[in-house]
């Protein structure tokens, strides 16, 4: 070609572009075709692999600064010169270019791209951040400026070319996108992209290059549904006639292609959407004659350049067009009917659309639902429906409301108190009822004698009633001052009628405390009482006069003949605890007691000791408290 024909053909098609409405670039926002993210994640290491030299010329960095022409793929932007230290990629975890321009302006970047929809509108982009921070320097920099070219790969003939101008630099490092719409002749699948830097280096110039994109463009397309109910809505009723119709923006495509599609899946559901293509259906309108609920789901038109109708990344669709076929089904009153009078009442419909509720006494209602939230026996009575669907589908329906008087009485009585084996009968009878109690009885009555909470549930038809009653026992309380006994003279002796339930006390001799201290010999008698009774106890203590120690034999004969067999202490006062041990001449412990009435038999490991001396020692209390130990030796005659 010619380079007149080609300036000719650029300037025509510049033209064109900028003659066409912003809607006409409504839809290049599908998924890129191509894109160059330099790759990288969260996890990768801090600087990527080179570019191939097919790509750049520019001298690849792998550590350190940066020096005019040379670049580097990296995580971050520095630290190095005057740069912002810490910008990351456009994404925020993957890699960049990183450039640092040449002295000499010229290319530093160009790339074929492949696989590309012939015949198709396109736009490219590029995201581009300034190196240099703003207002941080005492010589202006050069900041960068960049221009892209996009040439057929077929002929090398110019399809689109902008110039970015100086990129601005920020308080903060920031990304800015440039980029261009452009055609791919019939035919060709490939382009040359080539990106220049249009300033020279030396004092800036210093950019970073990210998500370079090339994404298709399609005509905008706008859909209607003729014949539905309610103002063209997404709802038809069954054997309605329905008309899916689409407009598509001419210019786009010498020859168009169009493919209607189905899909029973929401867009918005959490399975992905399943398209698949409508036999025959390859014109602007897709007509339902006679709508059926298979019908039902989500349409969609499809529209290419001739040749890439069957190519997911080589065409573009309309927004998708709901359509759902309403089949109602008698009956439609929903209600909780019967329902026991003051009882919250409702009658509702399943079908959406519009109502007209007639209700017994006459009136006329439009709401969806009609409540009665304390139901009267009046409102029972035939309640009529007429329902126009959301689809346009016409339905009536009719039901009979039970509201039932409540002539149900429990009454189980006030909370109360059953003393010792009292029991008490709960009676819940109504006539006709059924009956369930909270231990698990069915019964209209129940006898109870434990502390607890009982409650019943009474039904009868659709009334129920309930109550409760709480029950708490006590017993008489139990009492015992423990075994007569004998105490020392001078010691004191301590009583104590404590018990759990008793509420009062009182001695024989008017005192009314749990417990006393006496010292005098004499039978003492309590009574403890509450609300269920009173219970008794007594006891006989003597004082007698003591030795003022234990007396302790020096000897015994352990023979048989009962008379001194058996060493033990000689008792002349009531003790409160006491402990003997007996050990042999090398201080091994060989008998142990703590009943003073138990005494050393002689006897050493179920064998009879040997005669000699032998070594006890007493740990003892007396009933005033006090605690003493006494020693002493022990002779053994055989």
């Amino acid at each position: 070609m010619k380079a007149s024909t080609r300036l000719r053909g650029w300037l025509i098609f510049t033209a064109l572009m900028l003659s066409l409405s912003p809607s006409g670039y409504a839809q290049c926002t599908g998924s890129p075709l191509f894109q160059e993210t330099f790759g990288g994640d969260a996890n990768a290491p801090a600087v990527g692999p080179a570019l191939p030299t097919t790509v750049t010329t520019y001298q690849f960095i792998q550590q350190g600064d940066i020096q005019d022409g040379q670049y580097s793929i990296r995580k971050t932007t520095g630290p190095m010169f005057n740069w912002f230290a810490n910008g990351k990629d456009h994404t925020g975890d993957g890699y960049m270019m990183i450039v640092n321009a040449s002295y000499d302006p010229g290319k530093f970047y160009e790339k074929k791209i492949d696989g590309l929809c012939q015949g198709s509108r396109f736009y490219f982009s590029a995201w581009i951040a300034n190196l240099l921070p703003k207002d941080q320097y005492s010589q202006t920099p050069l900041d960068p400026a960049v221009r892209f070219l996009i040439r057929s790969a077929t002929t090398g003939d110019t399809l689109a070319q902008y110039a970015t101008g100086n990129i601005p630099r920020y308080d903060v490092f920031t990304w800015k996108e440039y980029g261009m719409p452009f055609s791919l002749p019939p035919g060709e699948t490939s382009l040359i992209l080539t990106i220049y830097n249009d300033n020279p280096g030396g004092n800036g110039n210093d950019l970073a290059l990210d998500d370079i994109t090339f994404t298709l463009c399609g005509p905008a397309i706008q859909t209607q549904v003729l014949g539905t109910y309610q103002n063209n809505g997404q709802y038809a009723c069954i054997h309605d006639h329905v008309t899916l119709q689409a407009s598509v923006e001419p210019g786009y495509y010498q020859h168009p292609t169009y493919q209607w599609q189905y899909s029973r899946e929401s867009p918005n559901g959490s399975a992905q959407q399943q398209w698949t293509d409508i036999a025959g259906a390859t014109g602007l309108t897709l007509d339902f004659p006679d709508l059926q609920p298979a019908d039902s789901g989500w349409y969609r038109l499809l529209a290419a350049e001739q040749g890439n109708i069957s190519s997911p990344n080589c065409r573009v669709s309309s927004p998708p067009i709901p359509l759902f076929v309403e089949h109602p089904i008698t009956p439609i009153i929903q209600s909780n009917a019967p329902v026991c009078a003051q009882d919250s009442l409702f009658m509702a419909s399943a079908v959406a659309g519009t109502y007209q509720w007639l209700l017994p006494d006459g009136t006329i209602s439009h709401d969806s639902a009609i409540i009665f939230p304390h139901a009267p026996v009046s409102a029972s009575g035939n309640y009529a429906l007429h329902v126009i669907t959301r689809g346009g589908c016409v339905i009536d329906d009719q039901r009979w409301i039970q509201v039932q008087p409540n002539t149900l009485k429990v009454d189980l009585g006030k909370d109360t108190l059953l003393c010792n084996d009292d029991s008490l009968q709960l009676n819940a009878y109504n006539p006709g009822a059924t009956y369930a109690w909270n231990t698990g009885d069915q019964t209209p009555s129940i006898w109870v004698k434990q502390a607890g909470k009982y409650a019943v549930t009474v039904r009868q038809g659709a009334c129920q009633l309930k109550d409760s009653i709480t029950i708490q026992h006590l017993n008489r309380p139990q009492l015992f001052l423990g075994p007569d006994t004998i105490a020392c003279l001078g010691d004191t002796f301590s009583l104590n009628a404590y018990s759990p339930v008793a509420t009062r006390y009182r001695w024989q001799d008017g005192k009314d405390s749990v417990s006393r201290v006496i010292s005098q010999s004499g039978i003492y008698t309590v009574e403890a009482s509450n609300l269920c009774g009173t219970g008794q106890a007594s006891i006989q203590v003597q004082f007698i006069s003591c030795a003022p120690e234990l007396l302790m034999p020096n000897a015994f004969t352990p023979n048989g003949d009962g008379k001194n067999d058996v060493f033990r202490p000689k008792q002349t006062f009531a003790l409160r605890a006491f402990e003997m041990s007996i050990f042999n001449r090398w201080g091994e412990e060989i008998f142990y007691t703590e009943d003073p009435l138990t005494g050393w038999d002689g006897s050493c490991k179920g064998h009879p000791c040997p005669m000699g001396t032998y070594v006890w020692v007493v740990h003892y209390q007396k009933q005033n408290g006090t605690r003493l130990e006494e020693k002493g030796t022990v002779l053994l005659i055989r």
